[in-house]
């Protein structure tokens, strides 16, 4: 189970960077979108633990709306 949220915190973000970055080679990309969603997830986390607003469910819901921001930045961009 753990596993699986870990996928589905760490998968959408990088898709979203990935889109933003078209221009990159293959290998490049897939580093860069991996230290990007790395960087999402925990803004994420730190500004709900400073904030005092920590729960899963809350952290999943913002990271996918973050993705879908990146998604539609990427579909506006081109």
């Amino acid at each position: 189970m753990a596993v699986l949220v870990l996928l589905l915190l760490v998968v959408p973000p990088a898709i979203g960077v990935a889109a933003l970055l078209p221009g990159l080679d293959p290998a490049g990309r897939a580093v860069a979108s991996a230290a990007g969603a790395l960087v999402v997830v925990a803004l994420v986390a730190e500004i709900m633990l400073v904030t005092s607003l920590w729960s899963p469910g809350g952290g999943l819901a913002a990271v996918a709306v973050i993705s879908a921001v990146l998604l539609g930045l990427s579909r506006i961009r081109r």
